[in-house]
């Protein structure tokens, strides 16, 4: 959803002003103290002239508005989500480095939001969740630690994609799932290329917990393997269902 921009104390201030006088609560406080930014605020004498990054979340009838300052602003603000009276009812605990977007993640009709990670291996992301039961906001424990993730079809999994070493040519794999909120690793493919090590080739595992356990092996010589997305892509789409 394309993120529209506007500046954060024309949003805020009106819905804050009739309350300032009332005992706060910490996050109240925040939404007053904290969210309300001119745009000419001064930081080593130079004008931070960044807009906020602002959008607006429709879930069933009820309308939030997400807002973090731009990613290159000096003044960095974790991601705050108003509702319609324009309270403060969740704030991120991580600063979003390349802004966020709005998707229905997991393809279940409710949209839900992702926050995009600058990194050195790159892909790496965070998602929030609406949590319909307790009409909340929830982040997603350990999402960050599968950067690219891409959904199976017609399954609730999910697997990403990231570096390992050695320039991208070790690289990994994890097959995982969503429960309770909680990102869990169920599979686990390992790509060693890299000359040097004790072993080279593919590697497939399941994983439980701490264990694993080895469910396919490939010896190859070391080098760079260019059919790496192929097989990663076929194997988790025709061999999910053992791992679940």
């Amino acid at each position: 959803m394309k993120l529209f921009k506007l500046y954060i104390c024309f949003i805020i201030i009106s819905g804050c002003n009739s309350n300032i006088n009332k005992k706060k609560t910490e996050i109240e406080k925040y939404s007053i103290d904290t969210l309300i930014v001119s745009k000419n605020i001064e930081i080593n004498n130079e004008p931070d002239s960044y807009e906020n990054l602002v959008d607006t979340l429709k879930i069933e009838d009820k309308l939030f508005t997400i807002i973090q300052n731009d990613p290159r602003s000096k003044n960095q603000m974790n991601l705050a989500i108003l509702n319609s009276k324009k309270d403060t009812i969740y704030i991120h605990d991580g600063y979003a480095t390349n802004g966020f977007e709005i998707e229905d993640f997991d393809k279940d009709g409710i949209l839900d939001i992702r926050l995009y990670q600058i990194t050195n291996t790159g892909g790496i992301s965070e998602l929030i969740m609406f949590d319909k039961s307790n009409s909340i906001f929830r982040p997603i424990i350990n999402f960050e630690n599968f950067p690219e993730p891409t959904k199976i079809e017609k399954s609730d999994l999910w697997y990403s994609y990231h570096r390992s070493g050695c320039a991208d040519i070790n690289w990994g794999s994890e097959l995982f799932k969503i429960v309770n909120y909680k990102a869990i690793e169920i599979g686990d493919i390992e790509g060693i290329g890299c000359e040097g090590e004790n072993i080279n080739g593919i590697f497939v595992y399941r994983v439980s917990g701490n264990k694993k356990t080895k469910m396919y092996s490939e010896i190859r010589k070391p080098g760079y393997y260019n059919d790496k997305w192929d097989f990663i892509e076929h194997y988790w789409n025709k061999n999910y269902y053992k791992f679940e």
